[in-house]
């Protein structure tokens, strides 16, 4: 009998489901885990992550910088980190971009 192929989803994020999910609780915090977990690929356009950057400096999310590097680098997209150049650098996320 062979092994079943492991499916991995490619998923369409806009920053309103990226913010919730990373800063609100409810149900869309799992597609966090989802994506950490490897069950499914986050998908997001340059706009859509430089729009994320831009949302997260909001004033009434009370924020620091190295609060959003934090999310940014370990929460939202980690990976290797000689990767991590997403404040100076074109695809900075490791996410795939569409």
């Amino acid at each position: 009998m062979g092994k079943k192929e492991k499916t991995v989803r490619k998923v369409v994020l806009d920053t309103n489901i990226l913010i919730s999910a990373i800063l609100f609780k409810g149900e869309l915090m799992g597609i966090v885990d989802l994506w950490k977990r490897g069950k499914i690929v986050p998908v997001v356009s340059r706009e859509t992550f430089n729009e994320f950057r831009k949302v997260l400096e909001y004033r009434k999310f009370r924020l620091t910088k190295g609060e959003i590097k934090t999310i940014m680098e370990e929460e939202v997209f980690p990976r290797k980190p000689a990767a991590r150049n997403w404040e100076t650098q074109g695809n900075h996320s490791g996410i795939p971009f569409r």
